[in-house]
């Protein structure tokens, strides 16, 4: 994050705050649709309440696979955001000096 700020590069802040955006909607989707999956299993032991436990489970399931589903795209948002930094932002060079009987690697970043 901080790399990513220092940079000052619109684009990839953006990605980044979408990353974060899909990761924490995605978690709460996830962890909600989790409860509804446990309550809706609760609720099929109940003779009256077998409609309510299946309605709870298939929410619970599509909440599931819709949080799932953004945290992959906050991940895909992420690894996109690091490539561009990467692309713009990597000076790092590799020399090789060689003198009379000396040989040395000098790397800066």
């Amino acid at each position: 994050m901080q790399l990513f700020y220092r940079t000052r590069d619109q684009q990839i802040i953006d990605l980044y705050l979408k990353h974060q955006s899909n990761k924490v909607a995605g978690q709460i989707l996830g962890l909600a649709g989790s409860f509804a999956i446990i309550f809706g299993v609760r609720n099929l032991s109940q003779e009256n309440k077998k409609g309510t436990g299946w309605a709870m489970i298939g929410g619970g399931f599509a909440s599931l696979m819709t949080g799932g589903y953004l945290t992959l795209q906050g991940q895909k948002n992420l690894a996109l955001a690091v490539t561009l930094f990467n692309q713009r932002h990597n000076k790092a060079v590799l020399g090789l000096g060689v003198a009379q009987q000396q040989a040395g690697f000098v790397y800066k970043f």
